[in-house]
């Protein structure tokens, strides 16, 4: 899953397009919010190709819509057949990037019991 840093000016989504070319130029893309129909935004953006996947950069504008720790779900169409070339998920996160970890460093003890009673 791309992670989305909210408190820079600019970010980068890193996709792979299934396509070998920089010919797409600006295309469309709608944000929705993870699990809902709720549209958040609709903006566009450049992809640029970097030999074997893709980049859309998010700028000042589009990360202020966005709120911290949330999923989002975003589609890309094809500037030039709008189709949809690409459908996917980020979540946003105010923390460091490089210290993010799962749980924030700590053990969550299972709550069931595994004890099993044997019937005769």
């Amino acid at each position: 899953m791309n992670y989305i840093d909210i408190t820079q000016s600019t970010q980068t989504l890193k996709l792979n397009l299934n396509q070998d070319d920089n010919s797409l130029g600006d295309a469309d893309f709608s944000i929705y919010e993870d699990g809902s129909d709720s549209l958040i935004l609709e903006a566009s953006s450049e992809i640029i190709y970097r030999s074997y996947y893709h980049e859309v950069e998010f700028d000042v504008n589009v990360l202020s819509n966005l709120k911290d720790e949330k999923q989002y779900t975003i589609t890309i169409l094809n500037p030039n057949t709008s189709k949809v070339i690409y459908r996917g998920k980020f979540q946003t996160t105010s923390k460091d990037l490089n210290n993010l970890s799962v749980n924030e460093g700590q053990y969550i003890k299972k709550t069931t019991a595994t004890n099993y009673t044997i019937l005769d």
